[in-house]
Order: C-alpha cells, then sequence, then structure tokens
C-alpha cells in the first residue's frame, strides 16, 4: 500500500468521541486548544483507576488465582472471595491517601464484580488451569497505538482473547469507563443478564474508533480509496459551494456507501466480516456495573471514518471561526438534558461578542 504524503491532524478516540457528544465544548477543547478545568479531576481519578487495573494485570501470577474456593461458581458474585481478592489487590496499586475515597472504592467494586464474573465464565467453559489463566490475563493492558499512515493515536485499556459460548476465540477491545453512564444503559430494560448488554450502533462508535487502530496496527487495511478520503483535503471541507454542513456530511456518507466493498478492511486477500472481534466498554462509576459488548462491524466502522474526515474538515477549513453560534445547538443540548446547558449558553454569547 502506498499512502501519499501530505500534513493533517492527529486523530483520537476523545476527538471522535466529543466532537459526537457535544459540538461547543469540542471546539473549545480540540481546536482553540482551551483545557476545561472542570474536567480535569474526573479525568485524574478515570486515569488513576485505569493504571489500577493495569497493574493488576501485570502483576497477577497464577499461583495467585487458583485455589478451590476462586473457582466456586455456587457463591453470588457479591459475596464471592474472588471478587474480594480483586478488590483487595486493586486497592494495593491504590495511593494509601485514595484509598478511602468513596468514588475509588465503588469503581474497584464494579471492576472486580465484572472480572469475577469473567473469570467464573472461563472456569465453566474451560478446564486446562494454563488455558484458564491465559485467557484471564490480557494480553494487552493500556496499550497505545500509533498509525501513521493516518495520523490515528490512542491506548486501550484492554485487549483480551475472548472464550465465546461455541468455544471460538475472539480478540476484545475493551474500554473502561469511569464517568457518568449514559441514560440509554441505566434505562435499558433487564434482561437477566447485565453483564452483556448492547448498545445501538452510533453509541459504539467511539470503542469501535479502537477496534479500528487495533486492527490496523495487526496488518489489515484499507483501500487506498478510503484513505484517499481521509488524507486528502479536497474532502476536507465543511461548507463547499451552496452546500451547507449538514449537506456536506450527507454528501460524504453518501460516498462512503457507493464504495461498496472498498471501504472494508481487509488482509491476505480476506475482508473482515462482522463479529472476527468485539469491542465493549466497562461502565464502572454507577450503582451496579455494565459490561457492553459488540461485534465489530461496519456501520460503526463507517461513522468513525466520517468523525475523522469531520474532524479534519474543521481543522483545515477554521470554518466556525467565523460562525462559532453555529456549534450551540439549544435544541439538541436541551434534550440532552446537560447540565452545561445554561453555562454554555453564556460562553457562546461571550464567545461570539470577542469574536466580533
Amino acid at each position: 500500500m502506498v499512502y501519499k504524503q501530505r500534513e493533517f491532524p492527529w486523530t483520537s478516540k476523545s476527538i471522535v468521541k466529543s466532537k459526537d457528544y457535544c459540538e461547543f465544548l469540542f471546539w473549545l477543547n480540540k481546536i482553540e486548544g482551551k483545557e476545561r478545568k472542570e474536567k480535569r479531576e474526573d479525568a485524574v481519578e478515570g486515569t488513576n483507576m485505569h493504571m489500577v487495573f493495569a497493574e493488576f494485570y501485570r502483576a497477577l501470577k497464577p499461583e495467585h488465582v487458583f485455589t478451590d474456593e476462586f473457582t466456586d461458581s455456587r457463591t453470588s458474585i457479591h459475596f464471592h472471595p474472588f471478587r474480594r481478592f480483586m478488590y483487595e489487590a486493586c486497592m494495593q496499586f491504590v495511593k494509601p491517601i485514595h484509598r478511602e475515597w468513596g468514588k475509588y472504592r465503588n469503581i474497584i467494586n464494579n471492576f472486580s464484580t465484572l472480572e469475577t464474573q469473567r473469570w467464573l465464565n472461563l472456569n465453566s467453559k474451560l478446564t486446562d488451569k494454563g488455558e484458564i489463566f491465559s485467557y484471564f490475563k490480557p494480553v494487552g493492558v493500556e496499550k497505545t497505538l500509533l498509525y501513521e499512515p493516518i495520523h490515528m493515536f490512542g491506548t486501550i485499556d484492554r485487549i483480551n482473547i475472548n472464550v465465546m459460548s461455541d468455544g471460538s476465540k475472539k480478540i476484545g477491545i475493551f474500554d473502561y469507563k469511569t464517568g457518568n453512564i449514559p441514560r440509554a444503559i441505566t434505562s435499558h430494560i433487564y434482561t437477566g443478564d447485565i453483564f452483556s448488554w448492547k448498545l445501538r450502533t452510533d453509541m459504539m462508535k467511539e470503542v469501535h474508533f479502537y477496534g479500528l487502530l487495533y486492527l490496523l496496527s495487526v496488518g489489515w487495511q484499507l483501500s487506498e480509496k478510503v484513505i484517499d478520503f481521509l488524507e486528502n483535503p479536497d474532502w476536507w471541507y465543511v461548507k463547499k459551494g451552496r452546500m451547507d454542513y449538514s449537506q456536506t456530511l450527507k454528501q460524504k456518507s453518501k460516498y462512503l456507501t457507493s464504495l461498496g466493498n472498498d471501504y472494508k478492511l481487509w488482509k491476505d486477500g480476506k475482508y473482515l466480516n462482522k463479529g472476527d472481534i468485539i469491542v465493549g466498554i466497562d461502565y464502572l462509576n454507577g450503582d451496579k456495573p455494565y459490561h457492553v459488548t459488540k461485534e465489530y462491524n461496519y456501520s460503526s466502522h463507517k461513522s468513525v471514518l466520517l468523525s475523522i474526515n469531520d474532524y479534519r474538515s474543521v481543522v483545515h477549513n477554521k470554518y466556525y471561526a467565523k460562525h462559532p453560534v453555529v456549534v450551540f445547538d439549544e435544541e439538541k443540548c436541551g434534550y440532552k438534558n446537560c447540565h452545561r446547558f445554561e453555562k454554555c449558553k453564556e460562553e457562546v454569547k461571550l464567545y461570539n461578542s470577542i469574536k466580533t
């Protein structure tokens, strides 16, 4: 594959996420480069927890986990000794001054619950201890990847080899969430299995970014037409001719659809099929944990490609520098019932007055 040598912006999962969630904060954070101080504490807490889980797995050895009481599936998850073991082991990697913090304790409790369920599931499917341990211990934690050809980067929280119900083995790419849990999760109809919730495609877009980044890093490829779509400045526009912002996005989406199989990932002459790998999110900051999984699919894959192109369009054109009020949509922000609604509304007014 020959890639064109052009300068264009680097893209991360946070960029894909923030643009989708709040256009005004996206503009301030990613385009203007103004850090939001109110988010810094949550970000530090999240980073701390990610490192705690990573250090737990890096230190984990087979002799730590193979006892009769740890493989007993009759005890409820909440009172299971393996869960207590995980909680106490993770706490060893928390700074002493933080060990009494309620939020940290709750997040580690929820993490231990999900991973205890995963441990027991593996013990119910496999008999060889070496296999059980090799599948329980992730093949990668806090793994930072850079994909130079199209300037993608990110740190994947956990890479597992998942043992499926039919016995097949699949790579699983997982992201930890230690902030607010989306209403779409907490209001989901209970199905009897809180460990296998599924979200619609658009809500899994950001973890599909990680899936795409991982696949590209291990040798899967995008077609030259898609590479051109991502790196050619001719595609980087938000307003062109008489088309407005939404019309240009529709045109880009229509273009990707017209590519047929060209937008798919391929390796050694084979296309990646739905379900070849799994992507998921562990929501850990609630009264109970949620483990959301989805087979990697091309609907979210295309959505990621559009988001990358859209971000580069904004950077390239500086469209919002002339029309900043466009990034604040009262109807959308009001619908989301965001706690920042009134604050953002005032900030937009101030922002516009300064610009003008």
